[in-house]
């Protein structure tokens, strides 16, 4: 089987493993994917197969096959190419590792830190009304400083934290999608997520500081600090160093800079829904 995805110059195979198939529809949203003939088509770019072994992947972004025994998990890891083939076919975009949200027309975005809780917060975020752009990678046009919705469903560790909250809880039971025993995507409604190819200014960067024990606050953050931790956390697809430097530098300085302090996902949500859900 065939899949060619609107916009992208090579199909995608799969080779005894046409379950995959809705799985992936199921995590995508504003994608146009068709079923294609084999003969006249392109070489497939990424290639899985089902093997004695479980999933086995093939891609250029991987040095060796990616086996999988369980097919969400092959789903998951496969979306990392798909987004990598997608910022490189055609004209290289720079993508960053962050989350990103709205509650106006105006972005926030979270570039990721380790246990931060990015993926958790921005479904946090969603559950007081946030429309989610992405909870991991978010590419940005080039031509300005505004980020492109990946159009992914947010992926979730189980098993959930029980301190999260009613809100949370009831929101994700009422949104479940895609899931095994490791993760949970959480299927968000039409006005929740963003479809692909969704643009909006990115106007707040939020550095996360979880502190269980500590105080909830947003503060202002340097410029410089945000810039340092943005540089750190971008990939791209065959952008000049020099070119993602400057991108980079634009996109910080004309947008606020905050550290946002949090005990909890809900108390975070809350601290910026009331910062910016009236900008």
């Amino acid at each position: 089987m065939l899949l060619s995805f609107e916009g992208m110059s090579r199909p995608i195979s799969l080779i005894g493993c046409g379950e995959l198939k809705p799985m992936i529809m199921a995590v995508l949203r504003g994608w146009q994917i068709r079923e294609v003939a084999s003969g006249g088509s392109p070489l497939p770019i990424i290639e899985i197969e089902k093997t004695d072994k479980g999933y086995r992947r093939k891609s250029p972004w991987v040095d060796k096959p990616a086996v999988f025994t369980d097919g969400v998990d092959a789903v998951c890891d496969f979306l990392v190419d798909l987004i990598r083939y997608h910022i490189s076919d055609g004209i290289p975009q720079l993508c960053l590792h962050c989350a990103a949200a709205a509650f106006t027309s105006d972005l926030m975005i979270f570039p990721s830190a380790y246990e931060a809780g990015k993926s958790t917060l921005s479904v946090h975020l969603a559950a007081h009304g946030a429309r989610l752009f992405a909870d991991d990678v978010l590419p940005l046009e080039n031509s300005s400083n505004n980020g492109i919705a990946p159009g992914i469903l947010p992926r979730l560790r189980l098993p959930l934290a029980d301190d999260a909250g009613k809100i949370f809880h009831d929101f994700v039971a009422r949104r479940q999608g895609l899931q095994n025993d490791r993760f949970l995507y959480v299927g968000l409604k039409e006005n929740e997520l963003a479809p692909l190819g969704t643009t909006a200014p990115i106007r707040n960067i939020i550095m996360l500081k979880r502190d269980p024990g500590g105080k909830t606050e947003l503060v202002p953050a340097k410029k410089s600090d945000t810039l340092r931790d943005s540089i750190m956390r971008n990939f791209s697809g065959n952008v000049p160093a020099i070119k993602i430097l400057d991108r980079l530098h634009a996109v910080v300085e004309s947008a606020r800079c905050y550290a946002l302090h949090y005990t909890s996902g809900d108390d975070g949500a809350r601290v910026l829904r009331d910062a910016f859900a009236r900008e």
